[in-house]
């Protein structure tokens, strides 16, 4: 991923112009004009935020294969960082967006806690959904696109939010039960279904004692 730069216009117009990657929404892909105009915002918020979309390259050769990253949107006065993710079409199938999409988003969970990170998605767009999924994105609702109003809503999608607890907040009898539901959901976290109580207690102790002297953490995620 590299920082764009003005000579790197020709490859976004070159992307944007291509209309094999928009199938899912061809009244989507821009004009020429108004891809000058979105590259012209690339540029200017990387330089007031610190972050936007940024031009991926393939190792070795260093070709340009597609635009992703994060930019900073406010929606309804609550702002989040927008998930984007392009590649050309001779490259998709390759894994690259899958690659992007978690490095991504470890990097906003790391260096901007204070946002969270959404993508936005049409339904019938299974390949980007797949995508999202795999970077952590969970589906958390539906939205009309303004500039689409008779299409299907949008599939909304969010990084879930990871928070430390500190220890003095830590209720075990809520967490011996929620460790509990799990295994008997059949998930994976060192019981088999219909495990008795007391032994995950036992287990949550543990932890516990690991928490307090400062060798584990317990954080939320939501």
């Amino acid at each position: 991923l590299r920082l764009p730069v003005e000579q790197h216009f020709a490859d976004y117009l070159r992307l944007h112009s291509d209309p094999r990657p928009y199938t899912h929404k061809p009244a989507a892909m821009p004009t020429p004009e108004e891809c000058g105009e979105q590259f012209v915002g690339v540029l200017e918020r990387w330089r007031d935020h610190g972050v936007d979309y940024a031009v991926i390259c393939e190792r070795g050769a260093g070709e340009v294969v597609g635009w992703a990253g994060l930019r900073v949107v406010t929606d309804k006065g609550s702002p989040h960082l927008n998930l984007y993710f392009r590649l050309t079409a001779e490259t998709l199938g390759r894994g690259y967006g899958r690659e992007v999409a978690r490095a991504v988003t470890a990097w906003a969970v790391e260096w901007r806690p204070d946002l969270p990170v959404e993508g936005v998605v049409a339904p019938v767009n299974v390949a980007s959904l797949r995508t999202c999924a795999a970077a952590g994105l969970v589906e958390v609702g539906r939205r009309v696109h303004p500039a689409f109003p008779d299409d299907e809503p949008d599939v909304v999608l969010r990084l879930p939010e990871v928070s430390v607890v500190p220890p003095e907040s830590i209720r075990p009898d809520e967490l011996v039960d929620l460790w509990s539901r799990v295994n008997h959901a059949g998930g994976a976290v060192g019981f088999l279904p219909e495990a008795p109580a007391s032994r995950v207690r036992a287990a949550f102790g543990r932890h516990l004692d690991d928490i307090h002297a400062g060798t584990a953490l317990l954080v939320d995620l939501r």
